[in-house]
């Protein structure tokens, strides 16, 4: 059998598509405009990863001076009976509230509610991932799909 190959030079290469990986691509591409970036992924990136699937479980955001990551650490850890990863979900408590703002500076609306100590987006997860797609193409412009 043979196998069709293509060799391809790139300066960075990005291994899947869902919202890690486009948004690696995109931060890559912003650290370095003049850098060739190419992000594999074995779907159109249009329906890449879990987000794709409305799968994302990133929906709340610690609001600076109002709460803090060990908060919000403690909080998830209690609402799943422990069982999270605590550095992952510390990660996310300390960037999330970064990357709304991201979100909405690109033109992102999100729908928001506001509790106390969180800023909650309200089932935006399909909708934040056609935005960073779009974000990622206009950036990259550059896709194996498309030859």
């Amino acid at each position: 059998m043979d196998i069709n190959t293509q060799q391809i030079k790139t300066d960075v290469l990005v291994i899947g598509g869902g919202t890690a990986g486009t948004m690696a691509g995109i931060k890559a591409k912003q650290a370095n405009p003049n850098a060739e970036v190419l992000i594999l992924e074995k779907a159109n990136i249009r329906r890449s990863g879990a987000i794709a699937m409305g799968m994302d479980g990133v929906n709340t955001a610690v609001i600076p001076g109002h709460s803090t990551p060990e908060q919000y650490v403690r909080e998830v850890t209690l609402a799943n009976d422990g069982i999270v990863n605590q550095k992952a979900v510390y990660q996310t408590g300390k960037l999330g509230y970064e990357v709304i703002q991201e979100l909405e500076s690109w033109g992102v609306s999100l729908k928001l509610k506001h509790s106390e100590k969180f800023l909650m987006l309200i089932d935006q997860r399909l909708y934040c991932a056609n935005w960073i797609t779009m974000k990622a193409t206009f950036l990259l412009a550059r896709s194996l799909c498309d030859r």
